[in-house]
């Protein structure tokens, strides 16, 4: 077989007057693999399950909400084990933080 000879995709380099022997893909070839590649990628079905943030505490600790089919859950986690804290609501919501009476407001008002 002569160096430049295409065999199933493959082909044969010729290194000065000797054959190399080494066989490199033909890049035809190589670009069908790689596309085929990025077709089987875009028909995998949807990850399910999302890590949507997370928070280190330090010495191995963390919280985190999960995300798993639209529902969020917040966990909390060592070294050792991972403890489901709440379960969240799938949508995200303004938080509203409550209005705390000081001491001395009742008395103002009713001047």
């Amino acid at each position: 077989m002569k160096g430049g000879d295409v065999v199933s995709g493959l082909s044969l380099e010729k290194s000065g007057s000797l054959e190399s022997g080494v066989v490199q893909p033909d890049p035809w070839q190589r670009a069908l693999s790689l596309w085929k590649g990025l077709l089987r990628i875009s028909r995998r079905a949807p990850r399910r399950l999302r890590l949507c943030e997370s928070l280190p505490l330090g010495d191995r600790r963390f919280v985190a909400v999960v995300e798993f089919d639209q529902a969020r859950f917040l966990v909390g986690g060592t070294s050792a084990s991972l403890v489901l804290l709440a379960r969240l609501e799938s949508t995200v919501k303004e938080v509203r933080t409550p209005v705390v009476d000081e001491p001395g407001d009742d008395e103002e008002e009713s001047r």
